[in-house]
């Protein structure tokens, strides 16, 4: 099950709509905001380094996302990783801290699922950003500026007008990295 999972993160979050946005007839539009908060689990998908094995491990996320129409937006996402050593593995501790901002297609809505239910909605989104892999153990990096793809698709099921739970499953890639965890 660990090799389907490669590079996804699961996590169970809840989504806040904020501001209902009005047309000239006075009708509620659409909310263009929205903020979700997250924690939940990941595995990492690569080994790490000889010796260094790590199973799944914790992660918490907060993000903004602004949709432009029903149907497209953008999100700003902020994250944070911490792995350590398990089993048989040299001890080590790490921490990850990212940034991205991603595009996000609102599938439910592309694909008219307003049809056929009123809970369900899937989002997907794909974008790029920063991180920082701070190894803490054995010996302190100071920091390993990476830059990574991210790509992910939200299934979403509607609890009120306003918050939403949600799952999240993403792949992050990572390219320009000097320090394993």
């Amino acid at each position: 099950m660990k090799k389907l999972l490669l590079g996804l993160v699961l996590v169970c979050c809840y989504s806040y709509q904020l501001n209902a946005q009005e047309n000239n007839t006075g009708k509620e539009n659409f909310d263009h905001w929205s903020i979700d908060l997250g924690a939940g689990i990941y595995e990492i998908g690569a080994p790490l380094s000889d010796g260094y094995n790590a199973d799944i491990l914790f992660q918490a996320s907060f993000g903004v996302r602004y949709m432009f129409n029903e149907k497209f937006g953008l999100r700003l996402g902020l994250g944070y990783n911490s792995f350590s050593e398990t089993g048989t593995s040299l001890p080590f501790q790490s921490n990850l801290y990212r940034a991205s901002i991603e595009g996000v297609v609102n599938l439910g809505n592309v694909l008219d699922f307003q049809n056929w239910t009123d809970r369900f909605n899937v989002l997907v989104h794909v974008g790029g950003g920063f991180s920082s892999l701070n190894v803490i153990e054995p010996t302190d990096n100071g920091g390993d500026l990476i830059t990574h793809l991210s790509i992910g698709f939200t299934p979403q099921f509607k609890l009120s007008n306003r918050l939403s739970l949600f799952l999240d499953f993403a792949a992050f890639i990572n390219y320009n990295r000097n320090y394993s965890a």
